[in-house]
């Protein structure tokens, strides 16, 4: 709450799963496609780089932030790439690793392709899932 109330993710960064997706259904509600502020210092893996790949698939994480910050591992920033949604024009990797074939499958998409995913059901009778309902108690059970 106070990330949201500050307009600041720095803390946040250093956790993952719901509680970082929780954030990123909530600030969307609240702030829109705005951006909040990050001062990340260091090398951008673990548990950095699950939180900056959940916010950027919900859209509030900006190229000024990402040229700013240092990867581990080339493949990091292609995953942050296709959580941003920002399509490659030709494969970039060719080893068939994880994400060789997630940037594989985002050639020739626009750049709503992901959040359309995200919000979207396969039918009615599927019921939404809120990340922030599952908190108390003590995460999913996909």
């Amino acid at each position: 709450m106070n990330a949201l109330a500050n307009r600041d993710v720095t803390l946040l960064m250093e956790l993952s799963g719901p509680t970082v997706s929780s954030f990123g259904q909530l600030w969307i509600e609240a702030y829109g496609a705005t951006t909040p502020k990050l001062n990340m210092k260091g090398v951008v893996a673990g548990a950095r780089l699950d939180s900056l790949c959940t916010l950027s698939a919900f859209g509030i994480v900006d190229e000024q932030m990402v040229n700013s910050l240092i990867f581990a591992e080339k493949e990091d920033e292609l995953l942050l790439e296709f959580c941003n949604a920002r399509s490659p024009t030709f494969r970039e990797l060719n080893d068939l690793s994880y994400v060789d074939q997630i940037r594989s499958l985002q050639l020739g998409q626009d750049k709503n392709c992901c959040f359309r995913a995200m919000t979207t059901r396969f039918d009615d009778e599927e019921l939404p899932y809120l990340d922030a309902l599952a908190l108390s108690f003590g995460g999913h059970s996909y």
